[in-house]
């Protein structure tokens, strides 16, 4: 978000708007800094956030696989992925110029473990497309075991479908970006899509022990998608 390849020899306070993003910049004297850049606001509670946009948070190789992508969230949350083969990739210019991490579907997976951080209650804000490749469940997330499923998926049915034990379904999936906001709380558990709910219901009440992200608890059924950012809060 930080422009380095703009001149620098204008006054300070001067004003850039780019023709292409109707992005605006101010120059502070000595560098651009885009003036709508987003500033997350300070919430206790913050278990894991990683974010596609956040180089330095990324380990890639030379063909863009990824096999870490680290935690913003002060908790070492990091996800990873040791064997090449089920690396995602990570794809640049995606979304408003922005990159992402890219899960085929087949059978690309990361995972973490942090423990007992989670309970009944959770909130996961996530920025993503839902999978929509066919052969039954196609999974975005979910926990790491049996007894501890965290799972937000595309169903058989080709709906939104939370569980945590017990299932929640909602409105058919499609593959456009966007905002989801799942709130974790027993019978009192929601799904939003770009800040609307849409569903509410009782997921159950497993506590997961850490997160799989395009895969279920076992390594099956995964999902094409494409993840942007992730916030997870243990209320």
């Amino acid at each position: 978000n930080y422009v380095t390849d703009r001149p620098t020899n204008v006054e300070t306070n001067s004003i850039l708007v780019e023709l292409d993003t109707a992005k605006r910049y101010w120059f502070d004297g000595s560098a651009w800094t885009w003036e709508n850049e987003p500033v997350l606001p300070t919430v206790s509670g913050l278990i894991l956030h990683i974010d596609a946009s956040d180089a330095s948070t990324i380990t890639k190789d030379g063909s863009n696989l990824v096999s870490a992508w680290n935690d913003k969230s002060g908790q070492a949350n990091h996800v990873t992925q040791a064997t090449g083969s089920k690396q995602p990739l990570w794809v640049d210019q995606v979304q408003d110029t922005f990159p992402t991490i890219r899960f085929d579907g087949s059978n690309d997976e990361m995972a973490v473990t942090y423990g007992s951080s989670l309970s009944t209650a959770a909130t996961v804000f996530i920025v993503c497309t839902m999978p929509t490749a066919s052969g039954g469940e196609r999974m975005v997330f979910d926990g790491l075991t049996s007894g501890g499923r965290f799972a937000y998926l595309k169903s058989s049915g080709n709906i939104h479908y939370m569980y945590r034990g017990n299932g929640v379904s909602s409105t058919t999936v499609d593959k456009t970006m966007r905002m989801f906001t799942l709130v974790w709380n027993g019978s009192s558990s929601s799904l939003g899509i770009d800040g609307t709910d849409v569903t509410t219901g009782n997921v159950g009440t497993q506590s997961p022990t850490g997160l799989r992200l395009g895969a279920q608890y076992n390594s099956a059924n995964f999902g094409d998608t494409d993840i942007c950012e992730i916030l997870i809060y243990g209320s």
